[in-house]
C-alpha cells in the first residue's frame, strides 16, 4: 500500500484530518453539514471531505490581515469623507453630522439584513459587505465630488 503525503493543515483545522479520512464518517453522511459549512460550493461539487479540508480556506491570520487593511483604509477615508460632506453646511454641522450618522447606520442595517438572507459562509458574507459598501460609497461619492468641483 502506498502512503500519500498529508499536507500540513493549519492548527485550527488539523484535528479534522482524521475525520476527513475516516471512511465510516464519509459513508454515513453524518458529517456532511460540517464539510458544507467549511466550503459550501466545493462540497456541493465534490462531496469529498478531504478536498474540502485541503481547499485552502483562509486561515484566521490571513482573514484578520484583510480585515485590518480594510479598517485601516476606512480609518483614513471616513473622516476625510465626513469633512468633505459637511463642508457646505458649516452653520448646521451638528444636524448634518447626525443625519450622516443615521444614514451610515441605516445602510449598515439594510446591508446586514440582505447578507443575512444569503446562505454563505462568514468570510464570503464579509467579502460581500465590503464589496457592496465600497461600491455604493464610490457610486455616491464621485458624482458629488464632481459637482462640488464644478461649482468652484
Amino acid at each position: 500500500m502506498v502512503a500519500l503525503p498529508l499536507p500540513e493543515l493549519p492548527d485550527s483545522i488539523a484535528d479534522l484530518r482524521d475525520l476527513a479520512l475516516d471512511l465510516r464518517w464519509t459513508w454515513s453522511h453524518e458529517g456532511d453539514s460540517l464539510w458544507e459549512y467549511i466550503d459550501e460550493r466545493l462540497w456541493q461539487h465534490t462531496r469529498n471531505p478531504w478536498l474540502v479540508l485541503q481547499s485552502g480556506a483562509p486561515t484566521q491570520p490571513q482573514f484578520m490581515a484583510a480585515v485590518t487593511l480594510f479598517l485601516a483604509g476606512m480609518g483614513l477615508i471616513n473622516p476625510i469623507g465626513t469633512a468633505i460632506a459637511l463642508e457646505p453646511f458649516g452653520d448646521r454641522a451638528g444636524i448634518a453630522s447626525a443625519l450622516l450618522g443615521f444614514l451610515q447606520m441605516a445602510c449598515a442595517a439594510i446591508g446586514t439584513a440582505i447578507v443575512g438572507t444569503l446562505s454563505v459562509g462568514p468570510a464570503t458574507a464579509f467579502a460581500w459587505v465590503v464589496f457592496g459598501g465600497t461600491t455604493l460609497a464610490a457610486a455616491m461619492f464621485f458624482p458629488v465630488l464632481r459637482i462640488g468641483r464644478s461649482r468652484r
